[in-house]
């Protein structure tokens, strides 16, 4: 976190930027000053890519594997060593820059001069959006998986709310943890407006998008049914896959700013070479599950001639096939949809849970192969959903906070194994291994408890 500061600020380069002594800070003046902060669409608009690395949607070769880079190889290995001698970490500091920027932002607003009221609200809620943003994705790898048996227990996260670099922030617990995210969710909803300019701003939207997203984590399920039913009332509208065409290169269309109607708050993977290397391929049973007129299948998916599969489906809508780099991980509506069927299975609402799976399943398959979902076993309706979460989320970066949320339940539980160099590696459901060690370089500036691996 720190460590990552210290080169956000010297890289800082803003005409408004003054530097001042000790905190190397800046501060700007007007509406737009702090605007252009939160503007930083490569900073802000980012999420965690080693998550994707360790997750089960994609898998390398042995050739490719020795490719990548140490942090890369271990990552995907699950090892108890991952960084090596890498120092800087982008899935800590560019989420902990995200926390800078928005408290740079929650700290200065009450010195702007002003008389709109609106755009202070809407500037205000957009810095709460950020940082909830951030710490969420932060909790889904740095922290172990929400349980609210054992959260006011187990570390947390730093929870930093100030922009002054000199305060020391401890990890508290995971409690504190979530209970900050909801806070500045909640008070973002009330400030955010319906609709932005960009998808690449939050709006109210997609903080109750996250905010069910937050819920759902901590096995809230009557506070994710709300929130997102409050998201789709904003938001509703699902692309019509028949009407896209396969046989582009990228079937998609591009997501800014406003060609995707489908997606909520705009955001991408941080890049790695694992992504954009030719020997990773989508997962062989992975891929399996999708029936032949599931129109997923053609239009994710590029089978090679050589048998492999490679992945396509972004939503950015700019991603050329035979490159991952770029991969959208924002809010979209059919997460929502399938959250929302989700939270209502488990609640026993079978019908508002088949409703909302068959909506998204109609607009996916081929018109004359769809069959509605009829099930009356919740358990059973349940399974039905998750695989088409799986299904319908592919390389988006949400599968391995999914998988550390479903491994809480034996009944839905799943180990993983890689092949490399002949030789197996495993990651059994709740290793401690599925919550990432938080960079050495952090802990010697700023002293805390390491995650055990």
């Amino acid at each position: 976190m720190y460590a990552g500061l210290h080169s956000l600020l010297i890289s800082c380069d803003s005409d408004f930027l003054d530097k001042k002594p000790r905190k190397s800070l800046v501060v700007p003046e007007t509406i737009a000053d702090y605007q252009a902060l939160l503007d930083n669409v490569a900073v802000m608009n980012s999420t965690p890519g080693l998550v994707e690395v360790s997750a089960d949607d994609f898998v390398i070769s042995t050739e490719g594997w020795n490719t990548l880079n140490e942090t890369e190889r271990n990552t995907y290995l699950w090892e108890k060593d991952l960084y090596g001698i890498l120092t800087v970490i982008s899935d800590w500091n560019t989420p902990y820059q995200q926390v800078f920027y928005s408290n740079v932002v929650l700290d200065g607003i009450g010195k702007i001069k002003t008389s709109d009221t609106r755009s202070l609200d809407e500037l205000k809620g957009s810095a709460l959006f950020f940082r909830a943003w951030a710490f969420f994705h932060l909790a889904q790898q740095f922290a172990m998986p929400y349980s609210a048996q054992n959260a006011g227990n187990l570390p947390g996260i730093p929870v930093r709310t100030t922009s002054d670099v000199d305060v020391m922030t401890g990890r508290g617990n995971i409690e504190d943890t979530y209970d900050r995210i909801v806070e500045d969710l909640q008070e973002a909803l009330t400030l955010l407006p319906i609709s932005v300019p960009s998808k690449t701003r939050p709006s109210k939207p997609s903080a109750a998008g996250l905010l069910a997203q937050v819920y759902l984590h901590m096995g809230d399920y009557e506070k994710a049914l709300a929130f997102s039913t409050e998201c789709l009332s904003h938001s509703h509208e699902l692309l019509e896959y028949s009407m896209l065409n396969p046989s582009l290169p990228l079937a998609f269309p591009v997501a800014l700013p406003s060609g995707n109607s489908e997606v909520i708050f705009y955001s991408t993977l941080i890049n790695f070479a694992y992504f954009n290397n030719a020997l990773t391929q989508v997962d062989p049973e992975l891929y399996a599950s999708y029936k032949e007129e599931d129109l997923r299948k053609s239009l994710y998916f590029e089978k090679r001639a050589d048998g492999t599969v490679r992945f396509r489906g972004s939503y950015t809508g700019t991603v050329i096939s035979g490159s991952n780099g770029g991969m959208f991980s924002g809010i979209a509506a059919d997460e929502i949809y399938l959250l929302r069927a989700e939270a209502n299975a488990r609640l026993g609402n079978l019908q508002q849970a088949s409703d909302d799976l068959n909506h998204l399943l109609s607009k996916r398959l081929k018109k004359d192969a769809f069959t509605p979902v009829s099930e009356s076993s919740s358990s059973q309706l349940l399974l039905i959903i998750l695989e088409e979460k799986r299904k319908e989320l592919v390389g988006r970066g949400k599968r391995w906070s999914e998988l550390r949320r479903l491994n809480l339940d034996p009944a839905l539980a799943k180990n993983l194994s890689r092949d490399i160099n002949g030789q197996r590696y495993d990651l059994p459901a709740n290793s401690n291994r599925y919550t990432f060690p938080i960079p050495q370089a952090e802990i010697s500036l700023n002293p805390m408890e390491q995650n055990p691996r």
